[in-house]
């Protein structure tokens, strides 16, 4: 039987307000969210897994340890598209942490329904690419296969005139 992925895993190492925005986004998609404030502590969820895990936000800050997370989670076992939150702007964020294996970028500071429109465009183009095999009885199963490599999604949410006027 398919077990329905319904947690955000955020991971981050910033401000309680930007965990609260995340919070309120996952709330907004029907989602869950797991904290992991330190590289440490992210590392040690991967080790355990990300089964119930649809999607993972990275808040990618002027370290090294932020591309390294990136790429341990598009290398893990079921390996969730990644959204990274960026400082500066998508044009110049989006390769660099495309090619470190996420799958969209928003730069901050935004608003949870923003967020939350992306959610839920990165999660519905990692449906569609993940490939869905069936038992011996019909069951539909994921594929078992090591697919970590997540189809890019261009952020369609449009910044709001009161992120414009204070930017």
């Amino acid at each position: 039987m398919v077990r329905m992925r319904r947690n955000i895993l955020l991971v981050a190492n910033s401000g309680e307000d930007l965990n609260a925005t995340v919070a309120e986004a996952a709330k907004k998609t029907g989602r869950g969210m797991r904290k992991a404030s330190t590289t440490r502590k992210t590392f040690e969820i991967l080790s355990l897994g990300l089964d119930d895990v649809d999607l993972a936000i990275v808040d990618v800050d002027p370290s090294l340890h932020s591309m390294a997370i990136l790429e341990a989670l598009n290398y893990s076992k079921g390996a969730p598209p990644v959204i990274a939150l960026t400082k500066v702007d998508e044009a110049e964020a989006g390769p660099i942490v495309r090619r470190h294996g996420a799958a969209a970028c928003i730069r901050k500071p935004f608003a949870a329904a923003e967020l939350a429109i992306l959610i839920d465009k990165v999660c519905a183009s990692a449906c569609q690419t993940e490939p869905v095999s069936c038992d011996m009885w019909g069951h539909p199963r994921s594929s078992g296969r090591r697919n970590s490599r997540h189809r890019t999604v261009p952020n369609a949410t449009k910044r709001s005139s009161l992120h414009s006027a204070s930017e």
